[in-house]
């Protein structure tokens, strides 16, 4: 396997293992040592507009600031474009002739695409902050405040630029709004806003659980449900919280217990 130099030489080095699925993990980002070596200067020109812009600064801050952002952004362009088990020369050039076009605007659009998150996240903080600063004493309006940020740095962590593809990412903006829509109104009725969280909360709590009883040996396919019943569950979120914000395929209390039941019937 090739492996990245864990040093400032900007190197790679050969690496033998007697384990062969040890060294197919260790070679792609082996392999993406050596391109960032070939593509030395259109990264350093990626790296340039990366930016973030300055309104987002405070932004930033909830995930590091503006610069571990930015690196955040050029680490995933390089893990997108470059880990690749390639082990031929042949190989290694013709991606890189594939690849070259697309390198500058595929980081880009990664940045594109993360904007808007990084705005809907400050929006919501923010809108948090006023409410329980607007009346200190509400005791309702703190606790409700604390169980939405709860929910959003579940939902958008620090590694979120590593974590999504772009398409998700447009989903998160929408999921966010969800939140926002639901501060604005919660206020008007914070027991019925309760109510209606009831059932979100019996469900995300049975999500936790199950994910809790994953083995080494769970399938992929328990896996791959356990992560799409999260994402109905935000789904039911915006269906009972904002649905002026529609969902993104139908969803309801019957789905996602009809989902349960498959997925407590997987290995």
């Amino acid at each position: 396997a090739l492996v990245e130099v864990a040093d400032d030489s900007n190197g790679v080095s050969f690496n033998f293992s007697r384990h062969h699925n040890k060294a197919m993990a260790m070679h792609p980002p082996g392999v993406a040592g050596l391109y960032k070596i070939y593509f030395a200067k259109d990264l350093k020109i990626l790296k340039k507009g990366l930016k973030l812009p300055k309104a987002l600064k405070a932004a930033a801050d909830y995930f590091g600031g503006p610069l571990a952002i930015e690196k955040r952004l050029l680490d995933r362009v390089i893990s997108d474009l470059f880990c690749k088990n390639i082990r031929s020369a042949d190989s290694f050039y013709k991606h890189a002739e594939d690849v070259s076009p697309i390198l500058i605007s595929h980081g880009q659009d990664l940045l594109n695409h993360c904007l808007p998150v990084l705005k809907a996240y400050y929006n919501l903080r923010q809108q948090c902050n006023k409410l329980k600063l607007a009346d200190p004493h509400n005791h309702a309006a703190r606790n409700f405040c604390d169980d939405l940020i709860v929910d959003l740095v579940r939902l958008v962590p620090e590694s979120f630029v590593n974590l999504y593809d772009l398409d998700r990412m447009t989903h998160l903006v929408r999921y966010i709004k969800c939140m926002e829509i639901r501060a604005q109104r919660a206020p008007m009725d914070f027991e019925k806003d309760q109510a209606k969280a009831k059932d979100v909360k019996t469900f995300s709590a049975r999500l936790d659980k199950m994910i809790k009883t994953l083995s080494p040996n769970s399938s992929s396919d328990k896996r791959e449900a356990l992560e799409e019943f999260f994402w109905m569950i935000e789904e039911y979120k915006v269906s009972i919280f904002a649905q002026e914000l529609k969902t993104a395929f139908p969803v309801s209390e019957k789905r996602l217990e009809e989902k349960l039941a498959q997925i407590k019937r997987m290995i």
